[in-house]
């Protein structure tokens, strides 16, 4: 099979393109859904019966298609088809009995291990925890009103009173899928604790031995990424430097800004930031020729492959496995097994079984954008690159023969991949991220050698890090690297049409939103996409508390900044009036008709107290009430027929004016 050509009628590609089918049906039937062991092999069986039905009469057909026009056509496929379908089904079943759960309502008593470092901003941490009586259900873990000092690090063991929910989105519009995102990454609930209600410590041997084999691999491989962090740290590297060393070398991408995100997404060099095939290429080609490139010709081909496939995937555990380093790995192991067979290598086919494998571990990876990205890249180079080449070499072979001279036909090369790989992942970009880079082929020419040069710098940092002045001599060497590539980027943006913005997107109509906002609650009215007003508790926290709901929803709904109502708790328009109470509450109006009544930080009272001042169409409960109020007073409101809306659990608040 040649590398640019497509079959997918192959074995392989028939049981991937079969199981990835049976997937989307068990994540069309069963996303979010609770369900018993029983239940998973229930849909399995039906599945299996139901696709043997259609099998049959496939089978049935092509029977009386042989015997009438006497060409073989064997069910093979069909048969094959069928049982990859049920495969995939049950597989996913399996994981949404595993990850899904019934949490009782009220407070419950977790005792759980951290498995990811936490995550702390203004006075609250977030972590992800496992279960100890449930070691497959992980949860994440937010405790309110802690100082960073009493934050439990990773590793820790945790026990507290918490309320647990399924993962469930916040409702304010074109937000992040947050609950697939969870489901996907296999977390079964969100807790909430207070600080005054934690206890944790550092895990004695005999408690670390009650941990599954994997969690303690898992938290030994990450614990090892946080001392490697910290020889970053110790040489003096820090602020970009640091979040873009931890992200192209570690996969731990938690330092990085809102604004470095953003500049990476506009010149199209986000791929940089994620470790996949790049990534991996790069320390492969570097371990191979120290290990001696020639020698894979030789008898020791089969120790040097053994070594580099221990290696590659030592690096994936502790990095954590994201998606696309994952696929990377796999192919590249294929490939090395191929060389080591003396066999020929089969891009496609590999891809394929690749994505097989993938899909067999977590059936999710179907819906990751890492992935899907990653397996898109690799398609349009196998399908694209190849032809591109032959078509400039055959054509223009003098050009060639001449930049082959001077040794610059590296950067046609890589020109020429990016090009390939942005042909097939241009329209994922364009729908997850809702932005076209126009320039990132050619940016990637010299991007590419920056961070390779990043890459083994890190590497040779983190080697030398027992020696101060070498390390730290390194380190400043990094920091120019990176302050360079900053550089080309912002320049690369700058550039006239270095991105299509979100230009396809319905502007928003008239509405009033109250978003889903705990820190920073806000009461949005849209008249017209370029005139709007926010009615706000904390006026002076909209440009840092609304910074996601401003990228999200405004930059593609509205053609104008919102006017942020100051010194005011009314909005009224000729069709709406919104009031908004965020203080212990005394009657000092006559008794008022309003269309939302919305009850947020500060407020304290009885629902029977603002009867007498108010006649609410809507009562809106804001998810910076305590719980205990905002089920209170959603209480009292059922007594007095006023209809309520409580923000925390029905997620944000979105009323379309325009209708009659």
């Amino acid at each position: 099979m040649r590398a640019g050509a497509l079959h997918i009628d192959t074995p392989v590609g028939i049981a991937t393109a079969a199981l990835a089918l049976g997937v989307v049906v068990g994540d069309h039937l069963l996303f979010g859904n609770a369900i018993s062991p029983l239940s998973a092999l229930h849909y399995a069986t039906i599945a299996a019966i139901a696709l043997c039905a259609v099998a049959a009469i496939a089978f049935a057909w092509n029977t009386a298609y042989i015997r009438l026009h006497r060409c073989p056509r064997p069910p093979f496929t069909v048969l094959t088809f069928v049982a990859f379908t049920a495969l995939g089904l049950a597989r996913y079943a399996l994981f949404a009995q595993s990850t899904s759960v019934s949490w009782p309502p009220g407070t419950t008593r977790l005792t759980a291990v951290v498995t990811e470092s936490p995550h702390w901003r203004d006075g609250v941490a977030t972590c992800r925890v496992q279960l100890l009586s449930a070691p497959h259900h992980a949860i994440i873990l937010r405790i309110s009103n802690i100082s960073s000092d009493d934050v439990p690090q990773l590793g820790d063991f945790v026990s507290t009173e918490a309320h647990v929910t399924r993962p469930r989105n916040a409702g304010n519009p074109d937000e992040f899928d947050y609950a697939r995102w969870l489901w996907g990454q296999g977390v079964s609930g969100t807790a909430f604790a207070e600080a005054r209600m934690l206890r944790h410590h550092s895990p004695t041997p005999s408690e670390l031995n009650t941990l599954p084999r994997a969690t303690r691999l898992r938290l030994h491989a990450l614990q090892l990424r946080q001392r490697l962090l910290g020889r970053y740290a110790a040489a003096g590297l820090g602020g970009h430097t640091l979040a873009v060393l931890a992200a192209m070398t570690l996969a731990d991408r938690s330092l990085l800004t809102v604004d470095t995100r953003d500049l990476f997404a506009v010149t199209g060099a986000s791929h940089l930031l994620a470790l996949s095939g790049l990534h991996l290429g790069v320390l492969v080609g570097g371990l191979l020729w120290l290990l001696g490139g020639p020698l894979l010709l030789s008898h020791w081909r089969r120790p040097l492959c053994l070594v580099t496939v221990v290696a590659i995937w030592c690096f994936a555990f502790l990095t954590g496995l994201p998606a696309s380093l994952l696929r990377a790995c796999l192919m590249t192991t294929l490939l090395l097994i191929a060389i080591n067979l003396e066999r020929d290598y089969q891009p496609f086919n590999c891809l394929f079984l690749t994505i097989f494998v993938m899909l067999l571990v977590r059936p999710t990876y179907l819906f990751d954008v890492g992935a899907q990205l990653s397996i898109a890249a690799v398609t349009g180079i196998l399908l694209i690159y190849n032809p591109l080449q032959y078509w400039l070499f055959g054509r223009w072979r003098y050009v060639v023969f001449h930049l082959k001279r001077f040794h610059l036909l590296w950067p046609v090369g890589i020109f020429l991949v990016s090009l390939s790989a942005q042909v097939f992942t241009l329209p994922l970009v364009a729908y997850y991220f809702h932005r076209i880079p126009l320039y990132a082929p050619l940016i990637s020419v010299v991007l590419i050698p920056f961070t390779t040069i990043i890459i083994y710098g890190a590497l040779l940092l983190l080697l030398t890090a027992s020696l101060p002045i070498v390390s730290r001599a390194i380190a400043f060497t990094l920091t120019i690297a990176v302050g360079l590539l900053f550089g080309l980027m912002q320049l690369a943006s700058s550039l006239p049409g270095a991105s299509i913005p979100d230009f396809w997107s319905v502007k928003a109509r008239e509405q009033v939103v109250v978003y889903n906002n705990r820190r920073c609650p806000a009461l949005h009215l849209i008249v017209s996409p370029d005139s709007s007003w926010l009615l706000m508790p904390r006026p002076e926290a909209a440009d840092s508390g609304l910074t996601y709901i401003r990228n999200s929803f405004w930059a593609r709904r509205l053609t104008a900044e919102p006017v942020v109502l100051r010194d005011r708790n009314i909005v009224n328009t000729t069709d709406f009036r919104a009031v908004m109470l965020c203080q212990p509450f005394t009657k000092t109006s006559p008794r008022t008709s309003v269309d939302v009544l919305w009850l947020c930080d500060g407020f304290r009272g009885y629902a029977t107290d603002l009867s007498q001042a108010y006649v609410p169409r809507l009562l809106v409960l804001d998810a910076s009430l305590p719980r205990w109020l905002r089920t209170r007073l959603h209480s009292e409101a059922d007594a007095l027929g006023w209809a309520s809306f409580d923000i925390s659990e029905q997620g944000a608040l979105k009323l379309d004016l325009s209708r009659p």
